[in-house]
């Protein structure tokens, strides 16, 4: 369908519109969207539901998220309780920066204050603050051990769930940029939306960081301490994640 074929029902729509879907809505509060992390529209997408509908998805709204969910298990690492595996896992960090063969000085400056974003709580707190992050330090902490040991004995399962999460982070991603790309091209960049947004310029806007619930899952491979650097595990401690 061209866009001048479009054009030719699209009053009879009316208020209809996708900005309306429940579904989508609930799906959003299922994996983690907060209303803090929307962006600010002209209207409310909770004003296009009522009675019922309404009830609905403030219940779901008020209800574990997975993004909790994940956050809860991952600051529940036994690994992390004793802190022997972390503080191992810093000194593998610190080492490997001292080592570091970047020849720009800069990028390694920037490398070196990245790093000091995973190991001190303030300046993770910061990025929280700032709506940079939105892991717990605990969280973040236990995805990067995770992440760090994924080739351990019993510790693949772990990695498979985070790396499921990034998939399903980027799926929604690759969604939302195509229902960009297909309603920019049937009504421009200047045509309000049906269901009274702005239209391609609120989709695009949608297009942020702020809607990647997993964001720091998939910014974590940047956190990541090189595997040949990374300290190997005692007995004991290589039976401490748990799925």
């Amino acid at each position: 369908m061209t866009p001048y074929d479009f054009a030719e029902f699209r009053d009879y729509l009316k208020s209809a519109s996708g900005f309306q879907s429940l579904q989508f809505r609930m799906i959003e509060y299922k994996l983690g969207l907060r209303k803090e992390n929307r962006v600010n529209c002209c209207k409310s997408y909770t004003d296009c539901f009522n009675g019922k509908k309404y009830d609905e998805l403030e219940r779901v709204s008020t209800e574990p998220s997975l993004f909790s969910l994940v956050c809860h298990w991952l600051e529940s690492i036994p690994m992390l309780k004793d802190n022997i595996v972390w503080d191992q896992y810093r000194k593998a960090a610190d080492h490997w920066l001292e080592r570091s063969t970047e020849s720009d000085i800069s990028c390694l400056e920037k490398r070196r204050k990245l790093m000091d974003t995973v190991f001190k709580c303030d300046q993770h707190k910061r990025l929280v603050d700032q709506g940079n992050r939105k892991f717990s330090h605990m969280a973040l902490k236990g995805a990067i051990i995770v992440h760090a040991y994924r080739d351990e004995k019993g510790h693949t399962l772990a990695s498979k769930i985070l790396e499921s999460l990034v998939d399903i982070d980027a799926l929604l991603s690759k969604w939302r940029y195509s229902h960009f790309v297909m309603v920019n091209k049937m009504i421009g960049s200047y045509s309000s939306g049906t269901g009274g947004t702005t239209g391609s310029e609120y989709l695009r806007s949608t297009l942020c960081d702020s809607y990647r619930i997993f964001i720091d899952l998939v910014n974590l491979p940047a956190l990541i301490v090189p595997a040949t650097h990374v300290p190997p595990l005692i007995k004991s401690q290589g039976k401490s994640i748990k799925n």
